[in-house]
């Protein structure tokens, strides 16, 4: 065979200038490792025993083993077999590297795409040739850099270092690091108002070199001067204090000066006046030396009271506040008494074209205070009234010499509300709603309701002229009457003919006493009595008849317990006997049923 071969390599023309090592090569390399091809170059590849041979990959590819070997990058699991994924002998113009970016996993790199990064879809943007391991031919997604400074400017022009992480993130943009940078672990730690500044303030754009094209030159970051207030802030007081601005002014606001102690000045801050921001009374227009202040007027020229007073304000006034004035009323036309005394000057002094009117003022009550009886009363409110108070218990009113209704009794205990009522009407002054003092009724009725229901036709002062108790009647005459009191009746309680009753008035049951009309005959207070039971049983005649006919003070049998001898009621006791002479008994001739007498027997 060896023979065959080599007859035929020499006597065919045909593979004179042919690439003898196809003849045992499985195809053409790649066009990154052309200067591979030939059977000489073989063994730079291959082993013998082995179709490849990974540690000959990694000694050519020496930036890809020493990531193997840190354990780092997207090779860092993958140390053997690399044809799996770069096969060779596929033409010149295969493509060792082939990647589905719609499915390349970017955290097998070791470097997690996320924030701003993570919609990055052009892998270019990032892998770039001026940031990858040197090739002959072929791109490479290997970086020599994963820092920021890779793709980003350095627009700090390398004053904060190249770890741009302390202060930036991938998940907020480029311009929000202030929100991250944490200026407390710098020199200057902000506080205050400091807190609060855009870093622009203090952080100015560098001066652009002359002759330096393109871009801007940054902001200044470090090498700041800071130690003195002056270092960013002008001097606003002119003449300056020529002292460290922290000795009255703080961090937290300019205007809120701590640290100056005023006593030390002629002028001691007191009251209100402690309370002042400064530029109150040193404006920036005016020194803040040689003010005047012996006055109230150097600084509140504005006269509220348009010259009512002539005194200095301090006679009345003091720091502690303006509304809290210290005038003594006592020593005015009107001394302040009883409930005047709690009450607010702005409820008197009422505001007239802007100011306050303090005098002439008027002291009558009525310059103050309407008139609430809407003219029913001509006397002086004070009168009546005093400044203790104006409710009753305060009342100065003798109801006996102002009025011509006394109060006795109880009626003098009785609050006046009880028959003084609110009432909506026409008063002397004006109609409207107001209670009623005159004219005013002094009927009991007016007030208290009829307790007897109209049975005596509202006359109370008939029977009740004691004030001080209701149940306490005065004797009445009962001879007035149509039913005069004998002997016995005279005696019998009240209640006895008079008992309480119910009567219907305006649809309502109530209770009261029944006076009238009452019948005056025997039967309407007797009618239940049995005759058959006392001394004299009634029969005939006799039965039916008025019980005043034998019961009367012209005979003798007006008691109800009285003796009861034999013969007592005999017929002469109550009829005169029309027979001369002497005839005791008339039953022996007459009877109860008739006068007339039965034939003689």
């Amino acid at each position: 065979m060896r023979l065959f071969i080599i007859l035929f390599l020499l006597t065919s023309p045909w593979l004179i200038g042919q690439e003898i090592g196809l003849l045992v090569s499985p195809g053409k390399l790649s066009k990154v490792h052309t200067q591979y091809s030939g059977v000489e170059n073989c063994k730079d590849c291959h082993t013998a025993g082995k179709k490849t041979d990974t540690a000959k990959c990694l000694a050519c590819h020496k930036d890809l083993a020493a990531r193997i070997k840190a354990g780092t990058g997207y090779h860092r699991d993958k140390k053997d077999k690399c044809i799996t994924c770069h096969p060779e002998h596929h033409g010149e113009e295969f493509q060792l590297i082939e990647l589905d970016l719609k499915k390349f996993d970017h955290n097998q790199t070791g470097y997690l795409l996320s924030g701003l990064h993570q919609p990055v879809t052009d892998c270019r943007k990032c892998h770039k040739p001026t940031n990858a391991p040197a090739r002959k031919v072929s791109f490479s997604y290997l970086l020599n850099d994963t820092g920021c400074s890779a793709c980003h400017a350095d627009v700090h022009n390398a004053q904060l270092g190249s770890d741009c992480r302390k202060c930036h993130l991938v998940e907020n943009r480029f311009q929000l690091a202030k929100e991250t940078f944490d200026h407390n672990k710098s020199a200057f730690p902000l506080k205050g108002k400091h807190s609060k500044t855009v870093c622009d303030k203090c952080h100015k754009e560098l001066p652009k070199k002359p002759g330096t094209p393109g871009e801007k030159p940054g902001r200044l970051w470090k090498g700041m001067k800071f130690k003195q207030c002056a270092d960013c802030h002008a001097d606003p007081h002119k003449p300056s204090f020529n002292q460290s601005c922290n000795r009255c002014h703080n961090e937290t606001s300019w205007r809120e000066v701590s640290g100056f102690d005023h006593r030390r000045t002629r002028y001691p801050l007191e009251g209100k006046h402690a309370g002042l921001a400064c530029a109150k009374c040193h404006p920036p227009d005016r020194k803040s030396k040689k003010m005047p202040f012996g006055k109230c007027t150097d600084c509140h020229r504005r006269d509220p009271h348009r010259g009512q007073f002539q005194q200095d304000c301090g006679a009345c006034h003091s720091v502690v506040g303006f509304k809290k004035a210290t005038i003594d009323h006592n020593r005015t036309r009107y001394p302040l008494t009883g409930k005047h005394l709690s009450v607010t000057c702005v409820k008197c002094h009422l505001s007239r074209n802007n100011t306050v009117v303090y005098k002439p003022l008027e002291t009558t009550c009525r310059t103050c205070h309407k008139d609430i009886h809407l003219g029913q009363l001509q006397r002086n409110c004070e009168e009546c009234h005093v400044t203790d108070g104006f409710k009753q218990p305060f009342l100065n009113f003798n109801h006996t010499t102002y009025s011509t209704y006394p109060l006795l009794g109880k009626h003098a205990t009785t609050a006046c509300v009880k028959c003084h009522k609110k009432v909506q009407d026409s008063f002397p002054a004006a109609q409207g709603e107001t209670v009623r003092y005159r004219p005013l009724s002094v009927k009991c009725n007016d007030c208290h309701e009829d307790f007897h229901r109209g049975q005596l036709k509202g006359a109370c002062e008939t029977c009740h002229q004691d004030f001080n108790s209701f149940k306490q009647v005065k004797a009445f005459d009962h001879s007035r009457t149509r039913f005069a009191l004998d002997t016995i009746h005279g005696r019998v309680v009240c209640a006895k003919c008079h008992p309480r009753t119910m009567v219907t008035t305006e649809g309502k049951q109530v209770e009261t006493i029944w006076f009238k009309p009452i019948g005056t005959k025997c039967m309407d207070c007797h009618r239940n009595y049995d005759h058959s039971l006392s001394a004299f049983p009634l029969t005939g005649k006799h039965l039916g008849r008025d019980c005043r006919l034998c019961h009367n003070e012209r005979t003798s049998h007006t008691r109800h317990t009285r003796p009861t001898p034999a013969g007592l009621f005999q017929c002469r006791h109550c009829h005169p006997s029309p027979h001369t002479g002497d005839q005791p008994l008339c039953a022996q001739c007459h009877t109860t049923r008739s006068w007339q007498v039965d034939s003689w027997r």
